[in-house]
């Protein structure tokens, strides 16, 4: 009995090891057909710019910023991206992550995108700000770091594009933790401080922004776009802020139009247009004296900007210059007069005493420096006005030097900038 045991075990063994080595010879072929080329995909590209500039009297060189963007493709449906931003500031190194997120292709319609990506509000913020496709040296007033307008999500997207009889739409749809109002009370006798912050890693309360953007090109070339985007938020506040829910309303349209190869002109012709809008609910605060200071935040930056190239002459120079010219603008809450050369940050109104408050707090809406850029010094708060004229010189299609001179008028003072920087696209 035992001895047929024993061979009925063996026999099953020698049976078994066949069929072990075949699924693992499956298993082994799987992995390697997962590493072949086109199926699993490491890629790395990103951008830089270094130069020199003069801002109203101070000139520096800059070394601008080194922005590797890392891209992993697994399979043909799933995607990997992010950005990591290293500049020098101040003494150090600054590192920041712009972005990192997966997408998964649902069809060929329809992406689905989970993460931390660039907010699909306007065009400049999603498509145009890298230094290398951006063609002045500066951001427009208002869509540099410190915008109008949302910049960075943290959620989910869907977002894709398909064909409309001779014309073509693209669409993107998201939902977000959106943007997060603080107030901070350091004491019972001095007055909160209220700030705005569009990066909100955890939610502060249950509602969520919703937003997306629709782009729409008429024509079968595709040389026009038009845009058109929305964020709405019920509640940027804290779930137990004690004045009430405080709703925020972002909106903004965007134009593009790039012709090339035009004979009448000899050249490219390539038009850009962007307005942001930002509505903030109105809300009050109680101040140690009793007082009510009432926040009305409304705030809009707007540019427009048109490049020509020449590049069908004959001239090989000639046809490697580009010139460019923008006008940009930012309106923000206008100040109190009460504040002399201090100018009030916030829109008070007069309280239900008859008084009017001139406390000075933060502004919710982060005034841009007047170059665009992070180095140059704030002036100004307020509305202003900046006229830009450039001329690139493109060493190849993704690198080009650049030099510009803008001039920004803060309804005061007059300031003026020159730079020449060269971008890399990498």
């Amino acid at each position: 009995m035992g001895k047929k045991l024993l061979l009925l075990i063996c026999t099953l063994l020698l049976s078994a090891g066949p069929l072990l080595a075949q699924t693992y010879n499956e298993e082994a072929k799987q992995d390697l057909e997962s590493l072949k080329p086109g199926t699993s995909n490491f890629l790395a590209r990103g951008y830089s710019h270094a130069g020199f500039q003069s801002i109203d009297g101070n000139s520096s060189f800059v070394s601008g910023q080194y922005a590797p963007i890392l891209m992993w493709k697994q399979g043909d449906r799933i995607l990997f991206e992010s950005e990591l931003e290293i500049e020098f500031e101040g003494d150090g190194v600054q590192f920041a992550l712009e972005y990192a997120n997966i997408s998964y292709i649902l069809n060929d319609y329809a992406i689905l995108r989970v993460g931390n990506f660039l907010t699909p509000f306007g065009a400049f913020n999603d498509r145009i700000h890298p230094a290398w496709i951006n063609k002045l040296p500066t951001a427009p007033l208002g869509m540099g770091h410190d915008p109008v307008g949302p910049t960075n999500e943290f959620g989910a997207e869907l977002r894709g594009a398909a064909d409309l009889g001779n014309s073509k739409f693209n669409y993107s749809l998201y939902l977000s933790n959106g943007s997060i109002l603080s107030v901070h009370d350091e004491d019972s006798t001095s007055a909160p401080e209220v700030s705005l912050s569009g990066l909100n890693f955890e939610d502060n309360n249950n509602e969520k922004a919703i937003g997306g953007r629709f782009g729409f090109l008429p024509f079968n070339n595709s040389a026009l776009e038009l845009g058109v985007s929305a964020q709405y938020t019920s509640n940027i506040a804290n779930k137990d802020f004690d004045y009430g829910k405080v709703g925020m309303l972002n909106y903004a349209f965007d134009l593009s139009f790039v012709k090339n190869s035009i004979q009448p002109i000899k050249g490219n012709i390539d038009i850009k247009a962007q307005w942001n809008q930002s509505n903030i609910d109105e809300f009050e605060l109680v101040l140690p004296d009793g007082d009510e200071l009432i926040f009305d935040q409304k705030s809009s930056a707007y540019y427009t900007q048109i490049a020509y190239r020449p590049s069908l002459s004959s001239s090989p120079f000639l046809s490697k210059l580009e010139f460019v010219g923008r006008y940009s603008g930012i309106d923000l809450p206008e100040a109190s007069e009460e504040h002399g050369d201090e100018p009030e940050t916030t829109s008070p109104k007069v309280s239900e005493n008859g008084t009017s408050n001139s406390l000075r707090l933060k502004s919710l809406f982060t005034p841009e420096v007047v170059g665009g850029g992070e180095e140059e010094e704030v002036h100004n708060e307020g509305d202003r006005t900046q006229i830009a004229f450039g001329i690139n010189y493109w060493i190849s299609w993704r690198s080009v030097i650049k030099f510009s001179y803008q001039i920004t008028d803060n309804n005061e003072d007059t300031f003026s900038g020159m730079y020449l920087h060269y971008a890399l696209g990498f």
